[in-house]
């Protein structure tokens, strides 16, 4: 197999193992995702650290408390990398079920931080 191949071959198998199901981007319907200031601080480090230039995403545990993110830092950055699915997988690591965000600085449920 040429490198070409193998090149090929390697991406869309990580664009495969990479993907993240449906529930994962949705919170429930009608309903605001209630995350506490710490998540919402993160959430502004985040921010920060993508500018408006990098790729990245931003997940939540289901309870607002726990977060996690990936993004790509470099100068040009792959397409096709998973980064929903390293946020997801990151922030399960606390025991709960994790949505997506924010994709780069899209926002992409209702919420409301806890006072």
């Amino acid at each position: 197999m040429g490198r070409r191949s193998v090149v090929v071959a390697v991406a869309a198998l990580a664009m495969l193992i990479g993907c993240v199901n449906d529930d994962v981007y949705q919170s429930a319907p009608g309903q605001k995702m209630q995350i506490s200031q710490q998540t919402f601080n993160g959430f502004k480090e985040y921010q920060a650290t993508i500018g408006s230039t990098h790729p990245g995403v931003f997940a939540v545990s289901e309870s607002g408390r726990s977060y996690s993110y990936y993004y790509c830092g470099d100068v040009v950055c792959l397409s096709g990398i998973a980064y929903g699915q390293k946020a997801i997988t990151d922030c399960r690591r606390f025991g709960e079920k994790c949505y997506i965000f924010a994709s780069s600085n899209d926002i992409k449920v209702d919420y409301q931080v806890e006072p």
